[in-house]
């Protein structure tokens, strides 16, 4: 009888850890594909900032640099395999474009607009001026929205495609503006093209000069790197102080519904740097990179990842406590643009970790990290390969994650799906109104 009790308990032990591994093995990346080959496409240089578009993922944007000052900006469709060039362009009155030299990362509207699917990004068709310009995936032609010998980079679109921030030296050194009422000056530029449209580039003066520009950061150092709540209450930024006579950088949270408030300082930690902080898609945490302080906005490409715990009003979404959780690991290799990497549920980050000759992705599950001297890795890459940048897709229904390689004296582009494309979720995992929906999935 003891024996068959025995046996019995042997038997679920062993059912117990085929179950276990089998959800492990879940939470791998799967179906792992190459879709972009720099030398199979014939594309010269660097490949860097690449992004997936929300309204389609089929759709993944990257940036080509050619002798360390041609930068061209590329979309991709993994659907028909078609490569489209955005910048630089050659047609005689787009002369701004052949002259880029800094184009940067595509910054894709999280929504649809009149049936399209929207873009923003930065391109200096005359060199020393670097300006904002809108476009989409159906119509050949782009919208200046900023103008003058400034700076103008890192715009950002709001959740739900109304409004845009940037950042902009138009002030002497750095600071944040807000662009309201997206839809209209969208539909101004489609009434431009109907009238000129032997014009490629759209310059409309009371858009570009900055009129209905609204300042929102007034900071003597430089502001960066915005990043929006999933709501779209607040915006989280990284800011350049003086402290003792030392630079430092620290994150910001600004309340977008009281712009006019000072913004509150969510690391001030005069020992380290606070760099391209992210939002999870839940709204409850904020993860950034960690460098020593003191090197004056000057961010090595191996830092530290940590986050931060934030509790809002269950009635306002105002937040009223943070707390920060410490480094989850170091040696990390930071995206060029866009800031870590959610995973699925915002339970995981999937980043590039310096480790010996290796630079593998990783996955790490959060809910496991109040002690973080026990990180669980949920993934972990050996290929003999430099990954570089990653980029994700999440929705209620899919997960999809891009990233960058260089092997074999070649920059390629991979595809895979986290926990096998199969989401076990809630409908906090992508943010979602309480007010639209609490179901579960």
């Amino acid at each position: 009888m003891f024996v068959s009790i025995l046996k019995i308990c042997l038997y679920l032990i062993t059912v117990s850890l085929y179950i276990a591994g089998a959800i492990y093995a879940n939470e791998q990346l799967n179906d792992i594909r190459k879709v972009v080959s720099a030398r199979e496409y014939h594309l010269r240089g660097e490949l860097v900032n690449i992004a997936i578009s929300p309204v389609n993922p089929d759709i993944i944007s990257f940036e080509s640099i050619e002798d360390g000052n041609l930068h061209r900006l590329w979309w991709f469709d993994l659907d028909s395999q078609d490569l489209v060039q955005i910048t630089p362009r050659t047609v005689s009155n787009n002369e701004f474009f052949w002259y880029a030299q800094s184009d940067r990362d595509i910054n894709w509207c999280p929504v649809k607009i009149n049936g399209k699917n929207w873009f923003l990004f930065v391109s200096s068709g005359i060199e020393g001026e670097e300006n904002i310009y809108l476009g989409n995936t159906q119509d050949n032609y782009f919208l200046r929205l900023t103008s003058g010998r400034y700076v103008d980079h890192h715009p950002r679109w709001s959740p739900d495609g109304e409004s845009f921030v940037y950042v902009s030296s138009r002030s002497g050194n750095g600071d944040i503006y807000l662009v309201n009422n997206v839809r209209e000056l969208i539909e101004r530029f489609e009434q431009e093209i109907d009238e000129r449209p032997e014009f490629r580039e759209i310059v409309i003066e009371e858009i570009s000069s900055g009129r209905h520009h609204i300042r929102i950061t007034d900071n003597p150092g430089m502001d960066s790197f915005p990043d929006w709540s999933p709501d779209g209450r607040y915006i989280v930024y990284q800011g350049l102080i003086r402290s003792d006579d030392i630079l430092n950088l620290d994150l910001f949270l600004l309340d977008m519904k009281n712009i006019s408030a000072p913004p509150v300082n969510i690391t001030e930690n005069p020992e380290h740097d606070a760099i391209q902080p992210k939002w999870s898609y839940d709204r409850q945490s904020i993860a950034y990179y960690v460098s020593p302080a003191g090197r004056g906005g000057d961010i090595p490409a191996t830092v530290h990842l940590a986050y931060i715990d934030m509790e809002s009003d269950t009635v306002t979404g105002e937040i009223i406590s943070f707390s920060g959780k410490g480094t989850i690991d170091a040696n990390i290799r930071r995206n060029n643009n866009t800031g870590p990497l959610w995973g699925p549920g915002s339970r995981s980050l999937l980043y590039v970790k310096s480790e010996g000759n290796f630079t593998p992705v990783l996955m790490y599950r959060l809910s496991q990290c109040n002690d973080t001297t026990n990180v669980s890795t949920l993934r972990e890459s050996r290929l003999d390969i430099i990954h570089r940048e990653i980029a994700g897709y999440i929705s209620p229904e899919n997960a999809l994650v891009a990233y960058l390689t260089y092997e074999e004296q070649d920059y390629r582009i991979y595809t895979a799906r986290p926990c096998g494309g199969a989401l076990i979720r809630k409908s906090y995992d992508v943010y979602i109104s309480p007010e639209v929906s609490t179901n579960s999935y």
